[in-house]
């Protein structure tokens, strides 16, 4: 009797061996986890004004992976878009070779400005009509306004609700300047104003700086456009 009980004795220590050393020869789901997550952190630029928030990484816990002798190789796929949710690819070579796609979830928390009221087709973006605000900018492909100088002036193209992110196709610039149009370029020297006559060579918003040709000299310059139509350039 008691040398049947050391055989099942015997057994049963070779089965919780054999059990522990497989599932010392996994990869753990949370080694990967952590790798991908240090490679969209690593891999994303984030601006002092920007927060990146790695919010899913999508693995099924039923994954059993040859665990890896070195540290988890990780990169990002060819074919990735920008979005709200990022692809990391993570692979091993040694013992024996695996390759894994994991998807992510992130958001890309920055201040853009939005619609402090409803903007109807037509209407031109005054001050008032906008506010500045923290949000999600992930999903947004087409990009984002973050300064109201580069919104206000601009005509709306159509229904915008309230406390809507503006975006470039949502509306239509307003130049200022047109190219090929006469304009007076403006400078100050010695605490003395000076203005000549020069042509646009390009379109020009408020704020912008565009290059002009001075029709005196014809020495082609940069200036900033002005609200009143002139281009101011420092000396």
């Amino acid at each position: 009797m008691k040398n049947v009980m050391k055989i099942v004795y015997s057994a049963l220590m070779l089965m919780i061996t054999a059990v522990t050393t497989q599932a010392g020869d996994i990869q753990s789901i949370d080694s990967i986890t952590k790798a991908a997550r240090a490679h969209v952190i690593n891999s994303i630029i984030v601006l002092p004004h920007q927060q990146l928030e790695v919010s899913h990484i999508q693995i099924d816990k039923r994954l059993r992976l040859k665990k890896c002798r070195h540290k988890l190789q990780t990169f990002t796929p060819a074919y990735q878009r920008r979005g709200s949710q990022t692809t990391v690819g993570i692979s091993c070579t040694l013992p024996k070779p695996w390759k894994i796609y994991v998807p992510v979830k992130i958001s890309l928390q920055t201040p853009v400005i939005v619609s402090q009221r409803q903007l109807n087709p037509g209407d031109i973006i005054q001050a008032q009509d906008l506010r500045l605000e923290t949000q999600s900018v992930s999903h947004l492909n087409y990009g984002y306004f973050d300064q109201e100088s580069r919104v206000i002036g601009q005509k709306v193209k159509q229904v915008i609700g309230t406390g809507t992110i503006l975006t470039p196709h949502m509306l239509a610039s307003l130049h200022v300047i047109k190219r090929g149009q006469i304009v007076i370029i403006t400078a100050t020297m010695g605490g003395i104003n000076i203005s000549t006559q020069g042509k646009a060579l390009m379109d020009g918003r408020t704020g912008d700086t565009i290059r002009v040709k001075n029709t005196s000299s014809g020495k082609i310059i940069e200036g900033a456009v002005q609200e009143n139509g002139t281009v101011s350039v420092k000396i």
